[in-house]
């Protein structure tokens, strides 16, 4: 920055970062090199810059004095403002070529256009989003759909049930994204999902309205995080950790609402962490455990109204749980006599359908075992039941009848060689 003073320029270095200089460059007939000289040598930031023009613009008893060239301090301050705001549009003028030079540089590499980094399908030119990434120099390119499901699970991360969101990163470099890069993200977003009828998911609404700060947004969402962090944790029903942490938040339930330790707790306790009961009382385990759970560690419910209220939960649902469970055996021993008595019935059936079936076949098949038995009474027989109908049957319709004929003696050899006839005859009677 050079500046006009004497006649001669002087130079005051590169300004802080966040503070605004003026770039014009003024003649020395105009009226504004007063500033270039004086004020505006200064660096301040905008704020700062619009606090002195309101103060200069406040009524004082050293209004009427001139200001350089300026008949009084407001026309001074009217003054002051044009040119801070040419100086803004200039500053945005050099940033948006800036910019247009990068993007040109940058799309040389370009990661992502092809296709998308969950679906490995291309991506719809509707629904892409560009983000240029100064540090590796590259564009990368989401899928609209892609890019809210890495915010959302950046900000929903939780470690065993309890909440721990972090910055949302770049999945391609593992690099969090800053300021810039989550403002074109969440404005792609919304309005991609605002041209197709559907609404922003709230933790990010919240989220920009925080101004992208982590700290302010886990405070503001402390009791929303938490229980999305716990449901996610306790959906894991057949987990060794769930399992555990399921049956400490019972016992300690128990504790609080019978205060003894009886082996009927014990039982119908390691039923439900076991989920060996019906799955309706299984739902209302899972809403106690989880509400137990949550009042240990945060100090709120999220289904009961009251802790009192739980615990009367609690001891309703033992009740219901443990006369359900006593009652089973009873079932099962009734279930058990009726397909007792089925298969009994049954196999009567089986044994009259397969002695009929026996008598009306022909001879050469009363030599094989009986697996014929009809489709309908064979899926109801056992093994054990059918054997005892292939041996009942086989014994009563095979009969002497079908006994094996005595043994002819052995005829000589010079008659069976000289009558090959009766020889073959003898050959098929012991095949029978």
């Amino acid at each position: 920055m050079e500046c006009v003073a004497a006649g001669k320029p002087v130079d005051y270095g590169l300004p802080p970062r966040g503070t605004i200089r003026f770039l014009s460059i003024c003649h020395e007939s105009s009226g504004l090199n007063w500033f270039n000289c004086t004020i505006c040598s200064h660096d301040r930031t905008l704020a700062e810059w619009r606090a002195l023009i309101e103060e200069w613009r406040k009524p004082t008893p050293f209004s009427g004095l001139i200001y350089g060239p300026y008949e009084s301090r407001s026309a001074a301050a009217d003054a002051l403002e044009s040119l801070l705001e040419k100086e803004l549009r200039l500053r945005w003028i050099v940033r948006k070529f800036i910019a247009r030079i990068r993007y040109r540089i940058y799309s040389r590499r370009s990661v992502g256009e092809s296709e998308d980094l969950y679906t490995t399908l291309p991506i719809p030119a509707a629904d892409m989003i560009k983000i240029m990434d100064y540090k590796s120099k590259s564009i990368y390119c989401f899928h609209t759909t892609t890019a809210l499901k890495i915010i959302m699970s950046a900000l929903t991360y939780s470690n065993y049930g309890i909440a721990a969101p972090v910055a949302p990163k770049n999945p391609y470099t593992n690099i969090p994204w800053n300021l810039g890069q989550l403002i074109s993200l969440t404005t792609a977003i919304g309005l991609r999902l605002w041209s197709t009828h559907r609404k922003i998911p709230a933790l990010l609404t919240s989220y920009r309205e925080c101004a992208y700060d982590l700290v302010k947004f886990s405070e503001v969402n402390r009791r929303e995080l938490n229980v999305e962090a716990a449901l996610g944790f306790f959906r894991a029903h057949y987990s060794e950790d769930v399992r555990g942490v399921y049956e400490d938040s019972l016992i300690d339930l128990y504790d609080e609402a019978f205060g003894t330790r009886e082996q009927q707790h014990r039982t119908i306790r390691r039923l439900a962490v076991q989920r060996l009961l019906e799955p309706e009382f299984m739902t209302r385990w899972d809403r106690v455990a989880f509400d137990g759970w949550m009042y240990m560690n945060h100090r709120f419910l999220h289904h009961a109204s009251s802790y009192d209220e739980l615990l009367d939960d609690l001891r309703i649902l033992h009740v219901d749980s443990y006369n359900s469970w006593t009652n089973r055996p009873r079932r099962i021993l009734s279930r058990r006599q009726a397909v007792s008595t089925m298969q009994t019935s049954v196999g009567a059936a089986a044994h009259l359908v397969t002695r009929s079936a026996l008598e009306a076949a022909s001879l050469s098949m009363l030599a094989e075992p009986i697996t014929f038995v009809p489709i309908s009474l064979n899926h109801l027989l056992s093994q054990s039941l059918l054997d005892a109908i292939n041996s009942v049957v086989y014994e009563e319709i095979r009969g002497p009848a079908l006994a094996p004929p005595a043994a002819p003696a052995a005829p000589a050899q010079q008659t069976m060689e000289s009558e090959p006839g009766v020889a073959a005859a003898a050959d098929s009677t012991d095949e029978l």
